[in-house]
């Protein structure tokens, strides 16, 4: 009996192993993932490891600099794309509604909710912030000429669009309770 229980943990072990094995994707793997989602081919990594669970991939291209967290499941967790400066014009010459389509526009999303839209002056600039599905988008839109000049994304509640929908009706109503009191 005794040699039963030991034989049937061993094989429990083992396939539990390899179950945990499969699941688990490499660094390099992770590095083809960040770029394949940010369509970049030319790159410098400046940083690839697991930590604590995550991937934390970085790297810059011509354009600007990239970090990616992925799970070990190869699902990407939160992006930023920091693009670099190549003018500085102090000119708004777009709106805040233009800079929000432009950010819509820039992702292809149509299901928008909780958007908000901030001016920042220092650097000239739209901070539009929205959600879309189970992401959270972070995109800055340069005031000047409309360009797309920084990008962020992340899962909220775990990728379950359902939760996700549910925090972004109270954004949304924290932007409306929000907005009578600056009438």
């Amino acid at each position: 009996m005794k040699k039963f229980l030991s034989v049937t943990l061993a094989i429990l072990m083992v396939c539990s192993l390899s179950v945990f094995s499969l699941a688990a994707i490499s660094v390099d793997e992770a590095k083809n993932i960040a770029l394949k989602d940010s369509g970049k081919t030319l790159v410098n990594f400046t940083n690839a490891e697991l930590d604590e669970g995550v991937f934390e991939i970085e790297f810059s291209a011509l354009d600007g600099e990239y970090d990616y967290e992925i799970d070990q499941d190869g699902k990407i967790l939160s992006a930023s794309a920091d693009y670099f400066d190549v003018y500085t014009k102090n000119e708004k010459n777009i709106t805040a509604q233009e800079a929000k389509e432009k950010a819509i526009e820039f992702y292809g999303n149509s299901d928008v909710r909780a958007l908000k839209v901030s001016y920042d002056g220092e650097d000239n600039s739209y901070d539009v912030e929205f959600i879309d599905g189970a992401k959270r988008y972070d995109i800055e839109v340069s005031a000047y000429d409309g360009d797309v000049t920084g990008k962020d994304y992340e899962l909220i509640a775990g990728g379950n669009e359902t939760l996700a929908s549910f925090i972004a009706l109270i954004e949304e109503l924290i932007i409306y309770i929000t907005n009578l009191f600056k009438l």
